[in-house]
């Protein structure tokens, strides 16, 4: 046995869940808010427009 776990053994269950926590902190990340503010400028495009744009066709030839 480690002088770790006889240490946690020693404590009382609410010292060690609270030293359990306390380590948690240093192998789990804490999560944090992320604001995003995105724009979109563009114009609707669809997968006819885009066929014939890749074609190298107009608009104009859709007969």
């Amino acid at each position: 046995m480690s002088d770790f776990e006889a240490d946690m053994i020693a404590l009382s269950p609410n010292e060690r869940v609270n030293a359990e926590l306390r380590l948690l902190e240093f192998h789990t990340p804490k999560m944090k808010a992320v604001e995003v503010d995105m724009d979109v400028h563009g114009s609707v495009v669809t997968i006819e427009d885009r066929l014939r744009e890749l074609c190298g066709e107009d608009e104009e030839d859709d007969d």
